[in-house]
């Protein structure tokens, strides 16, 4: 198995890390996670217009026609560059829509979202990612009541990335009784694609320090068209599971772009920071820990690519995804908390760097489920 890149993988990684450079250098991160501030000015609509958004999507709905690896690739240079937005969920809510296709063709919006001419915000949360069937019943209590006129909305999502600006809610719900047990709850879960500025709908901005805007969304009986559902009824685990396994791979990306710059930023530290007249790097106890930083960051590059390639060939085994975002999760906690002992007190303050990716890195690692979700699905695969 290769995963060494091909000419038009290193292109695209080398276009992508030049213009994040430009265009998002460590000054601009700063001043929008500091002061939870908004992105530059036509940023993200220069990354649409470089077809990034679309990269894993079809040419025939304006997409790249790249696989997920292509996908990743952007990912993890958005997060080497601290760069928050709605990258994943643009890729993943477009991806599940085009699998989704009957009853309705949303080939028209997908284009959309590929071009940067839409948003779209993954509305499924409530407290923690369903990583598994078994999990539904405890981690999704939004209903979807069907009505003559189509259903009604009663419970909340939280958190929800950018749901204030996203022209479009895609969220999970429960459409049938939660009683008939664990063995047929997959059942039960419908997904819906809902306007945006729905009449009713209610944002509570959440507490954030990562620079991404999260939101409480809250849809207290709130009446939506039939043609809203996605798929069919009742039918929307396997949808949903697909791109609970894409989700996690690009925010294991974004992990492992994170973590490859805090170890650069270290060395260079490790390299220049003198004490008793020589540099700090020259210490077997830093050497061994920067050691077990680069080692942790070529593990999780390897699984992070294996989910990456295997998303095309095994759909639905989860092992890759979980196994990917599992790794990274905890190798991102043991890199970074590393380089700041490597930096003593400094190492938290705002003026340095590596705060900054902690801090970015801390909200990454929650993010379509966390190491011990991950971790359990992967135990549930091997003892089964």
């Amino acid at each position: 198995m290769d995963f060494s890149e091909t000419l038009e993988q290193r292109l695209l990684r080398d276009n992508c890390r030049t213009f994040f450079m430009r265009r998002y250098p460590a000054a601009e991160a700063r001043r929008v996670q500091l002061a939870n501030d908004a992105l530059p000015s036509g940023l993200w609509d220069e990354v649409a217009a470089l077809g990034w958004l679309g990269c894993a999507l079809p040419e025939a709905v304006g997409g790249g026609d790249c696989t997920l690896v292509e996908a990743v690739i952007v990912a993890e240079e958005m997060g080497r560059a601290l760069l928050p937005g709605a990258f994943i969920d643009t890729v993943v809510g477009a991806k599940l829509l085009l699998e989704a296709a009957a009853p309705l063709d949303r080939t028209s919006l997908i284009a959309d979202l590929a071009a940067g001419a839409a948003t779209i915000a993954m509305a499924i949360e409530e407290g923690q990612w369903p990583l598994a069937a078994e999990d539904i019943a405890t981690s999704i209590g939004l209903r979807a009541i069907r009505t003559g006129e189509g259903f009604v909305l009663d419970g909340s999502k939280s958190p929800v990335l950018h749901a204030d600006k996203a022209d479009w809610l895609l969220l999970a719900a429960r459409t049938a009784s939660a009683d008939a047990g664990a063995a047929t709850v997959s059942g039960e879960i419908s997904l819906f694609l809902v306007a945006g500025d729905t009449p009713g709908i209610r944002h509570e901005a959440l507490p954030s320090d990562s620079g991404e805007k999260a939101f409480a969304v809250t849809f207290p009986g709130i009446t939506i068209p039939a043609d809203a559902l996605i798929g069919e009824l009742h039918q929307g685990w396997p949808l949903l599971a697909r791109a609970a396994q894409r989700g996690a791979i690009l925010s294991a990306a974004m992990l492992l772009g994170a973590c490859e710059r805090v170890l650069e930023i270290t060395l260079e530290h490790a390299r220049n920071r003198k004490q008793f007249g020589k540099p700090i790097g020259s210490l077997q106890a830093i050497q061994h820990r920067c050691a077990d930083m680069a080692i942790d960051i070529a593990v999780a590059r390897d699984l992070t690519y294996k989910a990456a390639w295997s998303d095309a060939r095994t759909p639905d085994d989860r092992f890759d995804a979980s196994a990917a975002k599992c790794w990274s999760s905890d190798a991102a906690e043991r890199v970074l908390n590393s380089a700041v002992r490597i930096h003593g007190a400094m190492g938290l303050t705002d003026e340095c760097d590596v705060s900054l990716y902690f801090r970015h890195c801390l909200a990454l690692r929650r993010s379509w489920g966390g190491a011990d979700l991950h971790a359990d699905a992967l135990a549930a695969a091997v003892i089964r």
